[in-house]
Order: structure tokens, then sequence, then C-alpha cells
């Protein structure tokens, strides 16, 4: 019936739609038709109906005003969802759709009805959403349905989310989103026609004067617009969920139209102002949140010069440096007196007059003097007067700026900034509403997203809402009330927990990308920041006590983010705030001397056995308090430690401490003299508990940076603390666990032995009486290959002091099947057993058993042989040498034959040889595996034996090893000879001719090296020709000996008749030797055994 009505209704707008007679007959036939498809159009007939509309359309645009209901009738049943013959019709048939939506942009257009705009907005709104079955949250519905619901709803909702990102496609498709910014600009732009600049399109500044107020004639016209607006918001908010449609809107202007329309609410007084703030708000978000490289491309469009900025930023940073936040370095920032907290008053107060002098010029208050600063301190200990009518004066105050979003000398973020601003300090003075703080806290949502974009943090340094926000994120830490925030605003709820959240990231980020917001914004943050942070602040402050755990844990968290950016930026002021105090009793409350009960401190003595001089570390006096506890900061049971290294509670001050030492020695001596190395030193010897591994990690590297950064100063402090010994025992733990595997303890071990230790004379003793030189070694020849590297590195330092000579040469250990120090050429007398020298022992065994073969001893290696099997892998992989074991390339000796056998050790995929791994411990092992240098190995091994003597060492070697040190000794000229050979390929390849100084220059290096590697190479003949020489004549002694035994075996086959002549007496004789032997024998007494068990077996029956 529908079908064929719509049949009808075409063939009568086709045919007769130019006389004007008809018209009634058309508008009935669309309310006929709308009637018959109450519930939605078929996707089949979409045609026909786009038909009927766009001849609808065409008819509006002649002047015939009946047509204006009947489209409108016929759009709002458009806006329901289609029917569909199967449930594949609406994915087969999108250009049916792209075909309606592309009619329906065309309503969107300047002249058309804002009667019919408004409807079609509302169409493209519910068809953006799916008909209000957005999926808002895909993962918490996927597992709610996994959970509770049935399969039948999982797969209705797998189907509304299908829907869904498929009308999002089209629209992105058919450009509607561009239409739809195009009319709320227009519509913003000219609000002429159709309100005589009244309402929420009429106003253009505050409404602080009757005359910008709603007329009361035009309330008509007024009421079709702000709903006409809703109806584009709407539709825009839901255009913002896509990622492609929120780049589409930024593209086309969205910011400034949004900027606008956000001062016109806020000088609105019509009621309806709020939903459409909210609105605004979440188009906002989520453009900046989907589409952040778009929204700064739109955002760093400037619409003019920005004269004014420098000027202000000059004038915060004077006024951030000439009034510092009162309170001593030494000071509990908690403990100010009421003088204190009024000058800080003020000093926001400044700020505020600074940053916004446009605001209220009439009553900006002078700079401060200091009896001034007395004077306000006596009026705040006495109290305040009329602190009702100061509130609504500041309210007044905040009334929305115009000066950045009118102001044609401004950017589009300067403007967005300014507005926001203006707004979060109006919803501010709102406390008594639950709507009003939610609001306030998604407007700094938008804020910290603009905060994270670069091209806004200058916004922010010129922002009027700057010293509110200041205030409000310092307040009641620093302060304990301000007027510019009134009392009600702060207090322990969770939307003002999660405003403090917010505006400590806002003013971060701010601080971290403009200097000017840094100056006036650091003192201040900084010493609130470090006031959450501080162990002893918890029950002497109640600016903090007043907190729950909850909160208190995710306060501390955003706490130490936001140090993590601002505190590297500003370290005299970090400082002079007492920072280096509070990160030293942090980390030393991780720890606590009182848990002996549970655990016994790790040893500090060697792994040899032999105890480390000076005993244990003195424990650090910590103390804790349940509620601290209970924050997750210090990990402990029943209101006591447990001794253990909590990763979420060091990892955060570890991070920060990397970025203030890193390459500065003032920093790092400094908090060296507040006790830090040895509060990082007690925690080492906590044992791991959980994920605390990356923890102990970070103290590794927090301690290498320090001494890298501090020198002398810092380096003897590790030594005095014990620090030699514990370092070494990680390293040793490196071993003990599982020194197979790659690893970044290791790395982080080695590398803090590296810094701290190796620099110092005294401490690279300690390490040698502790048989450091034993762990290096172990490491190098049963560690991972990724470990190689540093330890080679950590090994040629420590021998560059001849006292580790000594333990150098004395050092030997088993070889071991992942051994690498004997290669398959080398002949060495340690590495080979001869068969004299592995005889058959027989040894009895604890059964009394005689005849037992005992196992032969395995051969040693020494740490020469070590590093030379090391050498001979990278040689074998790179072809430097022959299969003789003699250099292959006597021109270019480390180019070798050209092509690698094999890929060099370290360079395999970390992926092969680990069977199937996750996602994060493939990229670690990435990470360790591009921070391992592979072709570096063969210049480390170089370092290790340029520091001894060679020509002794060579001696104490077999010849085979004595051939590839030959090699190693002329590596450095091997290596010249390689940078003359790139010159020369250089001047070649570019076509240039060099001098001829410069060419006898290069022609006689290359001479040079190829003259060494021909003396290397006879010198490797000579001592490999001796090697075969004595092979030959072991393998010739051993073919003589097996002939000797064949016909020795072939003689005894054949019966000799005995020519010996005995007497009768010595027959008897041999004849009683035999029958003894044959009576003690293994066979003798078996027999017996069984001939007397049947007597036992009757004497038991």
């Amino acid at each position: 019936m529908a079908s064929n009505e719509l049949e009808k209704t075409v063939r009568l707008f086709l045919s007769q739609h130019g006389e004007e007679r008809l018209h009634g007959r058309h508008v009935a036939a669309i309310h006929t038709l709308c009637r018959l498809n109450a519930s939605g159009f078929s996707v089949r007939d979409l045609p026909a109906v786009t038909q009927v509309l766009e001849v609808t359309l065409e008819l509006i645009s002649k002047g015939a005003a009946q047509f204006l209901d009947p489209a409108c009738f016929l759009v709002r049943t458009l806006a329901k969802p289609y029917s569909k013959q199967s449930s594949a019709d609406e994915l087969k048939l999108l250009g049916i759709i792209g075909g309606v939506l592309h009619t329906l942009t065309a309503v969107l257009q300047p002249g058309m009805p804002k009667q019919l705009q408004e409807c079609t907005a509302e169409m493209l709104a519910d068809f953006s959403s799916a008909y209000n079955n957005r999926p808002e949250l895909p993962e918490a519905l996927e597992a709610s349905s996994a959970a509770a619901a049935s399969a039948a709803a999982t797969a209705d909702l797998q189907s509304a989310r299908r829907v869904y990102h498929t009308h999002q496609r089209l629209l992105a498709k058919r450009k509607v989103a561009p239409a739809v910014c195009a009319l709320l600009i227009s519509v913003l732009s000219h609000p002429s026609e159709s309100s005589s600049g009244s309402g929420c399109a009429g106003a253009s500044c505050p409404a602080s004067t009757p005359s910008s107020r709603p007329v009361r004639g035009n309330q008509a016209h007024c009421n079709a617009e702000s709903s006409l607006t809703a109806a584009l918001l709407s539709g825009l908010a839901n255009f913002s969920y896509s990622a492609e449609l929120s780049e589409q809107l930024l593209q086309h202007g969205i910011i400034p139209a949004v900027t606008k329309l956000l001062q016109m609410l806020m000088a609105s007084n019509s009621g309806q102002e709020g939903k459409l703030m909210n609105r605004v708000i979440e188009l906002l978000w989520n453009m900046l949140e989907l589409a952040p490289h778009a929204a700064e491309q739109a955002l760093s469009a400037a619409a003019g010069a920005t004269s004014a900025v420098p000027q202000t930023q000059q004038q915060i940073q004077q006024i951030g440096k000439q009034h510092q936040v009162p309170g001593s370095a030494g000071e509990p920032p908690w403990q100010l007196s009421a003088t204190p907290a009024a000058a800080a008053d003020i000093w926001v107060q400044q700020s505020c007059n600074a940053s916004c002098s446009n605001s209220r010029p009439a009553t900006s208050v002078p700079p401060v003097m200091p009896h001034q600063a007395a004077e306000a301190a006596m009026t705040a200990a006495t109290g305040r007067p009329d602190s009702a009518q100061a509130t609504a004066e500041h309210a007044d105050n905040c009334r929305p700026c115009h000066c950045a979003a009118g102001d044609g000398h401004a950017s589009a973020a300067t403007q967005l900034v300014e507005v926001l601003g203006c707004l979060f300090k109006q919803q501010l003075q709102i406390t008594s509403s639950k709507q009003a703080k939610e609001r306030r806290n998604d407007v700094l949502a938008v804020l910290q997203h603009l905060s994270s974009i670069p091209c806004c943090c200058a916004a922010f340094a010129t922002a009027s809402f700057l010293p509110t926000a200041l205030a409000a994120a310092t307040t009641p830490e620093l302060q304990p009330s301000s007027q510019l925030v009134p009392p009600g605003a702060i207090t322990s709820e969770d939307a003002d927990h999660e405003m403090k959240l917010l505006l400590w990231g806002i003013l971060g980020n701010a601080a971290a990308g403009s200097g000017g917001c840094l100056a006036a914004v650091a003192p201040a943050l900084l010493r609130a920041l470090l006031l959450v942070v501080d162990e002893s602040a918890v029950h002497g402050c109640f600016a903090v006590g007043r907190w729950n755990p909850e909160q208190l844990l995710a306060m501390r968290k955003s706490t130490w983010s936001v140090l993590q950016q601002l505190a590297p930026l500003c370290k005299p002021d970090f400082c002079s705030c007492g920072g280096a105090k509070v990160l030293v009793r942090h980390i030393s409350s991780c720890y606590s001397s009182n848990c002996s009960a549970e655990w016994a401190p790790r040893s500090c003595s060697s792994p040899g056995g032999r105890s480390q001089a000076g005993g244990g570390i003195a424990a650090l006096a910590a103390t804790s308090s349940p509620s601290l506890q209970a924050t997750g900061f210090v990990s402990g049971g029943g209101g006591t430690f447990s001794g253990r290294l909590s990763s979420s509670s060091i990892e955060p001050a570890l991070r920060l401490l990397q970025r203030l030492v890193a390459g500065d020695a003032a920093m790092a001596e400094a908090l060296a003299e507040q006790g830090l190395v040895g509060a990082l030193l007690q925690l080492l010897q906590a044992p791991v508990c959980g994920d605390a591994a990356a923890a102990r990690q970070g103290l590794l590297l927090v301690l290498a940076d320090m001494c890298e950064a501090g020198g002398r100063g810092v380096t003897s402090k590790v030594r005095q603390a014990d620090g030699v010994g514990l370092l070494l025992k990680e390293c040793q733990d490196v071993l003990d666990s599982d020194a197979t595997q790659p690893s970044l303890a290791g790395l982080a071990a080695l590398g803090a032995l590296w810094r701290c230790v190796l620099p110092s004379g005294r401490s690279r003793a300690q390490l040698l009486a502790l048989e450091g030189m034993d762990v290096l070694l172990a490491l190098l020849q049963r560690g991972n290959q990724y470990l190689r590297p540093v330890t080679l590195s950590v090994l040629a330092d420590l021998l560059a002091d001849k006292r580790s000579h000594p333990f150098f040469l004395e050092w030997h250990a088993p070889a071991t099947s992942s051994n690498t120090a004997a290669g398959p050429d080398s002949t060495s007398s340690t590495s080979l057993l001869s068969a004299a020298a592995a005889p058959a022992r027989l040894s009895a065994g604890s059964a009394g058993l005689a005849g037992s073969l005992g196992a032969p001893q395995p051969p040693k290696v020494n740490a020469a042989q070590l590093l030379i099997g090391i050498w001979r892998e990278q040689d074998q992989a790179r072809g430097l040498s022959g299969p003789d074991g003699l250099l292959a390339n006597p021109s270019r000796p480390l180019a070798g034959s050209g092509e690698r056998t094999k890929w060099a050790v370290g360079e395999v995929g970390v992926a092969g040889g680990y069977g199937v791994l996750q996602s994060g411990r493939k990229a670690v092992l990435q990470r360790i595996a591009q921070a391992s240098c592979p072709d570096l190995l063969m210049d480390k091994v170089y370092a290790c034996f340029a520091q001894l003597d060679l020509a002794g060492l060579s001696n104490r070697l077999a010849p085979a090893d004595a051939a590839a040190l030959a090699f190693i000794r002329q590596y450095l000229k091997f290596r010249q000879g390689e940078v003359w050979q790139g010159i020369a390929a250089d001047f070649e390849a570019a076509g240039l001719s060099p001098t001829q100084e410069d060419k006898l220059r290069v022609v006689s290096g290359i001479q040079h090296s190829e003259l060494i590697a021909h003396q290397v190479r006879s010198e490797q003949a000579a001592l490999l020709s001796a090697v075969r020489q004595q092979q030959l004549a072991a393998e010739q002694a051993g073919y003589d000996a097996m002939l000797a035994q064949a016909a020795a075996d072939a003689q005894s086959k054949i019966w000799q008749k005995d020519s010996v002549k005995l007497t009768m007496r010595e027959r008897l004789a041999a004849k009683e030797r035999k029958e003894d032997m044959l009576a003690h024998s293994i066979t003798s007494s078996i027999s017996a055994a069984v001939a007397a068990a049947p007597d036992r077996e009757k004497a038991e029956l």
C-alpha cells in the first residue's frame, strides 16, 4: 500500500508540480505518504522519497510557503530507522542512503527556512548516533555483555556498533559535517536576520549591562534561533565521536565558531544556556581527543599579529621573580602563619591584574609594597570585612572577558583559552550545584587537552584565568583561603578532588610549554606539589590529611607526573622549596630498619666468601602511619613495615631523580649531601617482591646518573656507604637468577658498577678485594650474549688499573657447554685432553664394588682464552680468517672474504630462539639488542688486551691462541687502514683527485696496513706450523702404538709350548696359589652363595 502511494505521489509531482492549483494535492500527498510510513521508510523506497523531497525543496525555494510544514514532516519521517527486507539491505544500498544525505545537505545552505534547517539538523543528529544507539563505551559493554547478557544481546550490540560506524563513514564521505559547521557559522555571524541583536545569538560582549539582555518583543525569534543552534550543536556533538568527522570540522573553522558561541552563552540569561554549554564542551573535548593534529593546525591559525602578548608575558615573569611565594626553603610549607598566607594571596591577585589587566582597569591593584603586605596580613589575621560582598564583587569580576574573543589581533588558541578560562571562573563561583561542578571539571578537561598542544601554551600565559587557576590549585595547601576562590569551591568531595588533579595537569603542561607561564606558576605550584608527596605532611597538614587514601593515592600519582615536567625546568626553585629533602624523605620512607623479624638485609659479602670491609649499611630511621600505608606508598601488613621494595611508591620518584641529575653536577651533589646515596643503597638491600624489579633497575640507573654527573664527591659517598659490595652483589644476582636470558637488570647493574665504582681508585681496589674480577669474567663466560658489550667495557676500564692484572691472569674457570673460550680450531693443551693425560682410573664406589670408571676432570680456561674465544666468534662470523687460521685478506684484513659466513653474535633477531613471546617481552628484547652494539665487540676485546703485557701473555698461551692474539695486537693498525681505504673510496666516488701530498699520504696508510697484515700472517703461519708438526708427530706415535698392539695381539693367539722346567715343589706351590686365587674370586663367591642357598631355606623351614 505504501509503495503504491509512493508511486502515485512521484507521478503527481513529476507531471503537474508546476501548476499552483495542484499544490493542495501535493501537500496532501506528502502527508499521506508520511502517515503510511510512520515507522520509517523502506531502504528500497528511498530513491523515490528523495525525488519527492527534491521537488518539494524546489517549490519552497520558489516561495511556496505551504510546503514548509510538509517538508518538515517528510524530514522527520526520514529521521526514523529505515525498514529492511533483509538484514543486509542497509549495507548493500549505501549509495541510496548517501543520496538522501546529499539532498539533505542542500537544506543546510543559506536562504532555506530555519524551521526546515532545524528539522534537518535533528535528523542528522539521530542518523549520526545510529538512532540513539551509539556505543559510548565499547570495552565496558563487551565485558558486561559477555558476563551477563545472552548471545543474542551480544549480537545486537555488534550489529548496533556496525550500523553506527557505517553511518559515520557515510557522513564523512558526503561531507555533511562541513555543511552543518558552515550553517552554524552563518547563524552566529548574521543574527540580525532573525533577531535584532538579542539572546544567545545576538550578543558579542558580556551581559554586564542592561542593553545586552534579551528584548521581550523578540523572544520568539530568540527561541527559534536557540532551537536551531541547539539542533546544530546536537548534530555536531554526535559527529565529534568520529575522528574523521572531527578532522573535517576542525578544518572548516569550527573552533572560532564555538568560541564565539560560548561567549554568547555566557552572556545569555535565557535559562537554556546550560545544556548548550554542555554540548559545546562535549564537542571540544571529543575533537581535541580524537583529532589532536588537526586541532593543533586549526588553533595555530592566527587571526592577526599578537603584539600585546610579549609585554604581558614579561610582566608575569617580573611578578614571578619579584614576588616569590613566602616561606623559607627549610620551613615546611604547611606551617605558614597568617602573614605569609595573606602575602601569597596578594601575590596571586597581582598575577591576576598583570595577566588580565583589561578585565577591570578601574580597580586594578597597584604593586604591593612591604608595609602594604603587612597591613594585608593584619587584616587577614583579624578577619575580612563583608566577605559575601567581596565574593559578589569577584563574581562580577569573573564575567567573560570580551577582550580576547572579540579582538581581531588574537589567535584562535588565545581566544578559546580565554573564553574557557572565563567560563571556568564563572562556574567556580557556583559552589552549591553539582551540575556546575561537573561543567567546571569538563571545562578543565578541555583546557588540559589544550595545554598539551604547543601552540596553546603561550595563550595560557596571557589568560585571565591563570591566577584563579593557580589560587585554586594551591589552596589550602599554601594558604587557608583566597579571594579568588570561594570558600565552598574546594572541599574533599570527588568533584573538587578531580578539579585539583585537572588544575595541576593544566598548569604543569602550560608551564612546560611557556617560559612566561613557568615563571609565574612554578614557585607556588612546586611548593604545593611537594607538600602532597611529603610523607611527613600526612598528619602535620590538614590540606593533605583531609583526603581519603584513594584520593591521596590518585593525587600523588598526578603530583609525580607534574613534578617530572616542572622540576627539571626550574631546578633553583625546586631546591629553594626544599624539594631535595622531600625526595630523600620519600625514598627513605620506602624502607624501614624495623623489619629484621621478617627478613635479613642482603649480605654485602663477596661472591667468593670474603666479608666486605666495614660491615653492612647503617639503617636509615623511617617512620610510617597506618593512613600512609593505606595509600599503597609503603607496603606492609598489620601496621608495620614489611621491608620490601614497593614499585608503585618508588618508581615515580626515581624517574624524577633521573631527570633532575642528568648532566647536572650541582644537583647531584646537593642530593648526595641530603643523604640520597645512602637511601638508595639501603633500598638495594630490600628483597624484590612482585613487580619491584623495575624499581630496582631505576635505583641502579639513578645511582649511575648521580655518579656520572657528580663525579668524585658522589662516588666517594657510594664507597663510604659500602655501595661497592652492594653493586657487586647485584651483578652476582644476575648470575644466580638466569644469566642465559637477556636482562635489563643485568645491564642496569653493570652500568651502575661501571660509573659508580671504576672512576675511583679506592673503589677499584675494594672491588678487586671483593673478587669483582671473578664476577665480571663469570658474567662474560656464562652470561647472555647481549651483556657482553657492557661487560667488556667495564673489564677494559678495570684493566686500566695495573693492580687488576694479577687477578685477571690468575682466573680460571671450568669449561661448560656454553663456553666459547676454546674455539673449534684451538689445540691448546689446557683445552684438549690427550689420551695419556686421562687414564682409566679404578676407584672404590660407595657400594664397595671395585672397578668403577671415574669421570674425567673438565678442562680449565683462563681469562685470556675467554676473550680470545669471543674474538674468534666474531672472526668466524665475518670471515676474517681462513680455514687454516691465517688472515683471509691481507690487503684488507677487516673486510675478510667480503661475505659473512653467518650472522655475528648479537645480530640475530631477538624473536628467534626464544619461542613465542609476549609483545612487552619482545619489545624489551629488541631494546636490549639495539643497545648491545655487536659490531663493537672486537673493539672492546682489543681494548681489554691493550691494557695487558701482550708479549708475556703470548708465552702463556697455546700456539693457536697466540696466533689469534697476534691478530688482536695489530687490530688498531688495521682499523686505521680501513679509514684510509674509506677516504680513497670517497675520493673515487665523488670524482675528485686529491693533491699529490694527500694522495701519497693515503697510499702510505693503506700500504702500511697491508705490510703489517703480511707480517701478522707470517707470524701466524710460523706458530701454526709448529702446532701441525706436533700434531703429526703425535699422530705418528699413535699409529705406531696401534701397530705394535696389533702385532702383540696376533702373537698371543699362537700356542707356544712351555719350555720352562719346574721341580715338583715349585709345581705344588703354583697349584696352591691358583686354588687360592679361585677361592677368593667373584665367581667362587657366587658359586658358594648359590650352593648355600638350599641349605639356608631348609633351616628356615
